[in-house]
């Protein structure tokens, strides 16, 4: 593993979990009144791609780190 790829991950990680909580504020503001955790699928919204993104720069930066 390489020091920089190691970086590069982390930065990936913090960036996706950013995301995370910003589409857990957008889902708190919709389902106000609403069992958070009855909502299942979300999808649709402009956070929801941001996630979906992150996730896959997260999952690139993670395979780059394990490369010998």
């Amino acid at each position: 593993m390489r020091y920089k790829n190691i970086i590069e991950a982390e930065r990936a990680a913090r960036e996706f979990l950013g995301s995370v909580d910003w589409l857990k504020i957008r889902i708190a503001r919709e389902q106000s009144g609403v069992d958070i955790n009855a909502v299942h699928f979300v999808r649709g919204c402009l956070e929801s791609g941001e996630v979906r993104r992150r996730s896959m720069d997260l999952t690139r930066a993670l395979a780059k780190m394990r490369k010998t």
